[in-house]
């Protein structure tokens, strides 16, 4: 795998362009506004959003492989849904930039947000000294870039908070990382720890190599998970916990067998296509599919999603042994769940169409699709989400 490997240049780009998050007043100090002139002074076209649900997030990161989120002056409270199509975008090659969060409007809302989607600790503090690049940007798009200042409004993530699977890009004098990222899936998140306060263009005063650095965080990984990718053969395959799969981000497909695949750490993807698979996902948020047969599922630790992704079959429908209600989510692809509105299912939808039984059942609009391991769960509306795949 490698970060930051593909340049893009004149690209569409997603900004996160709330008001009530994000300064968009287009006057000095509006770091939203800032940010998106930016980026269209680099020569790439500027698709703003704003809205904390489903709809929007999901509208807004169609057709596009770049989303920016800007200083953040509050945090939204993304919805379970809106998380998902974000992690989704990632985990399927996208790349999202975090601007850091300037001190006056408290600290790290931009590291919270991204602790609470990719479940990572990160520790932003202040920066105060100018910081270079590290050996970890050789071969990547912020190679060459020259030392970066510290301009006012610039933050950094405090060294011991980076998890093992991050690079810091560019470090201060203790060694905090000002620019770091890591990979999700085939995508990538980018911290970048300027705020972009009176930046380029005019009135700005502060341009310098952070704008090169803005250009190089759009960009794209070489398109390998930081994991391993495992295919399946025709034959009953088995994937070993200790032998196969990595504490990193793996991606398992299953082939046409009767496969028994056993992930580790990391966000993994296990798509059991063809045949009556067992998949376990262990720790770690887990995308899970079972496929076309009647499968059986462990999400393990972590708040994992499985997907419902093929024709509703009562004689093939799944079986989950550990959903949990409060971190797990079911999602349903609209194209089989035709009757459902799109993005979090609502309550007048769960009440007419879903059915779970005492017996751990579940069936929509009278057909068996999937089994839980107990009838005693608290499942309602918010543990599905619907999606156009």
């Amino acid at each position: 795998m490698a970060l930051a490997f593909e340049q893009l240049t004149n690209t569409k780009i997603a900004l996160f362009y709330d008001p009530a998050y994000v300064g968009t007043g287009g006057t000095l100090g509006d770091e939203g506004s800032e940010v998106k002139a930016s980026l269209e002074d680099l020569g790439h076209s500027v698709k703003t959003f704003a809205g904390t649900d489903i709809e929007s997030w999901a509208n807004a990161l169609e057709g596009v492989r770049v989303l920016h989120i800007p200083m953040l002056r509050a945090e939204p409270t993304l919805s379970e849904g809106a998380k998902l199509i974000l992690k989704l975008f990632v985990s399927q090659g996208g790349t999202v930039v975090f601007h850091s969060t300037y001190q006056d409007y408290g600290d790290q809302k931009g590291a919270d947000l991204i602790n609470k989607v990719f479940k990572t600790q990160l520790d932003e503090i202040v920066n105060t000294t100018s910081s270079s690049a590290t050996s970890a940007t050789s071969g990547t798009t912020f190679a060459g870039i020259t030392p970066l200042p510290d301009n006012d409004g610039t933050d950094a993530i405090a060294k011991g908070s980076l998890p093992s699977f991050a690079e810091a890009l560019f470090t201060n004098a203790s060694g905090d990382a000002t620019v770091a990222g890591f990979q999700y899936g085939l995508g990538q998140v980018i911290y970048l720890g300027w705020d972009w306060y009176n930046s380029l263009p005019a009135p700005g005063v502060q341009n310098s190599a952070w704008q090169n650095v803005l250009q190089a965080s759009t960009s794209l990984t070489d398109g390998n998970p930081n994991g391993v990718t495992i295919h399946g053969t025709s034959k009953n395959d088995s994937v070993s916990k200790k032998f196969d799969s990595t504490d990193f981000d793996d991606i398992f497909y299953g082939g046409k067998g009767n496969d028994k695949a056993f992930m580790r750490g990391g966000s993994d993807v296990l798509l059991g296509e063809k045949g009556k698979d067992k998949l376990y996902g262990e720790a770690g948020d887990d995308f899970i599919s079972g496929g076309k047969d009647k499968d059986k599922l462990w999400g393990g630790d972590g708040g994992d999603y499985f997907l419902f992704d093929v024709k509703v079959n009562k004689k093939k429908a799944d079986k989950i042994f550990d959903y949990d209600e409060d971190e797990d989510m079911m999602v349903l692809y609209a194209s089989y769940f035709p009757k459902l509105s799109l993005g979090e299912m609502t309550s007048s939808d769960f009440g007419k169409y879903i059915d779970y039984g005492s017996n751990g059942v579940l069936k929509y609009d009278g057909k068996k699709f999937a089994k839980l391991q107990s009838g005693s769960l608290d499942i309602d509306q918010t543990d599905f989400v619907i999606i156009d795949a």
